[in-house]
């Protein structure tokens, strides 16, 4: 899985950790990514989507619904 959103394109950003002798260590923070299931036209489809467009909206979810017992 490559981690990045796949509505708004959030993919990891790199950076360093510098501890308190001002060493530099490379790091990585990653988009908080949940996997959906969303409405492609008449079928559905499960994507990564990052949690800042899941609280903003920007899709269609797809119904679904419950099974009987």
């Amino acid at each position: 899985m490559s981690k990045f959103c796949q509505v708004c394109g959030k993919r990891p950003s790199t950076g360093n950790i510098i501890s308190h002798s001002h060493r530099a260590t490379k790091r990585r923070w990653v988009p908080n990514l949940q996997r959906i299931k969303l409405r492609a036209g008449d079928e559905s489809l499960r994507v990564w989507v990052c949690t800042k467009c899941l609280r903003q909206d920007r899709w269609e979810k797809a119904v679904s619904f419950p099974t009987q017992p």
